[in-house]
């Protein structure tokens, strides 16, 4: 039998952050297809319902299937190095014998598949059980958070786990100017020479907002920035440079950071 510590409410680091700017799904059921989570099995006759703005997710209990989940999941991108929040509701159901299923719930870096949280983070085993979930944890990437119920022996009684009034709050994103590289308040050629620099000279300053050098705004820092940056510039009819060109948020969802821009308040 699996070991865990169950706990019937988390609450860390409770905050009130300011909404980032489309950077983070938020999910609450309505839609009973489930759109944008989709559902997860590892087990042979897991199923979820989407009603009443509850996921209802319930594991397997084929017999054949063992220590597998059945779970909901969304992937969504945390942007820069702010704080993102995920808080839901949950309750647990199951006539199985305490230690063998369970609520879980996890967040996967998707870049390397493992957890950010520890986990699998198991919820309660001992039906019925419910509670509440807000978690604050910071970092920057493309993520996915996992809901759902967790089976050890897949056989008899599974475990329902139910979700509801999940959010994901992103934290105050760093303003910055696109374009302005090396963050003296203007755009001009010093900013490609710096970005030149950055790129191809050993012990050259580095920015400290990636987001600002990324001027074309395809989600990475490369020499195509500078070329388009020199473009903008110089090259009349050339495409001009993305949002934000005076201080704001990155309207674009990626994985990109900002750690300060001091051009900006």
């Amino acid at each position: 039998m699996r070991s865990r510590l169950f706990i019937g409410i988390i609450t860390l680091a409770l905050a009130a952050p300011t909404v980032a700017t489309a950077q983070i799904i938020n999910g609450d059921f309505t839609d009973t297809t489930g759109a944008p989570w989709t559902f997860m099995s590892e087990s042979l006759d897991g199923s979820v319902n989407y009603s009443a703005m509850e996921a209802v997710v319930t594991g397997g209990d084929d017999g054949v299937s063992s220590d597998v989940y059945d779970s909901i999941q969304q992937s969504f991108i945390a942007p820069a190095s702010t704080m993102v929040t995920i808080e839901f509701d949950w309750s647990y159901f199951s006539l199985d014998t305490p230690g063998y299923d369970a609520a879980f719930w996890d967040v996967i870096d998707n870049a390397t598949g493992l957890s950010v949280i520890g986990g699998p983070v198991f919820l309660a085993d001992t039906s019925p059980a419910s509670g509440a979930v807000s978690q604050d944890f910071s970092g920057s990437g493309d993520f996915t958070v996992r809901l759902g119920s967790w089976s050890d022996d897949a056989i008899f009684d599974p475990g329902v786990s139910t979700f509801d009034n999940v959010v994901l709050i992103g934290g105050a994103l760093t303003s910055f100017v696109r374009g302005d590289l090396n963050d003296d308040g203007s755009i001009d050629i010093s900013d490609a020479v710096f970005g030149l620099g950055a790129l191809f000279i050993p012990g050259s300053p580095l920015s400290t907002c990636a987001d600002a050098s990324d001027t074309n705004d395809d989600s990475s820092y490369d020499v195509s920035d500078i070329v388009f940056l020199l473009a903008a510039l110089f090259v009349p009819g050339a495409t001009p440079i993305p949002e934000p060109v005076s201080c704001g948020d990155d309207p674009t969802a990626d994985a990109l950071t900002c750690d300060t821009h001091t051009s900006c308040p």
